[in-house]
């Protein structure tokens, strides 16, 4: 959450929050990489280094969340690849749409925003 606050006066906590889940994501299997995804962890990296989000100009912030992001690249590659595959709007929409679980009513509104988009 510390992430995503705006405000120049936060840079000393985010990067402070980056150090901390460097440290905390450990490279082998584990819990911590699961909770980190489902936390929403992942997007908020990817929304750092966003350059439409501008959520921070200061350099420490972004290479901390570049560091990170590519650490999770390079060792948990082949969990993240799938996850950021679907979550393409587009594709995320369309399986979506196909998915035998979901009303009609959610599909109708999945395929009208897969249009839109």
């Amino acid at each position: 959450a510390m992430l995503v606050l705006g405000g120049p006066q936060l840079s000393e906590v985010r990067i402070e929050a980056l150090t901390a889940l460097e440290r905390g994501l450990p490279a082998e299997e584990g819990a911590a990489l699961p909770a980190f995804i489902a936390a929403g962890g992942l997007f908020v990296l990817l929304s750092l280094l966003s350059p439409s989000t501008k959520l921070d100009a200061n350099p420490e912030v972004l290479e901390g969340a570049a560091h990170l992001l590519e650490r999770l690249a390079l060792e948990h590659g082949q969990v993240l690849v799938p996850l950021l595959q679907d979550c393409h709007p587009s594709i995320l929409l369309h399986k979506l749409v196909l998915d035998s679980r979901g009303s009609s009513c959610l599909k109708q509104h999945a395929l009208a925003a897969r249009r839109a988009l």
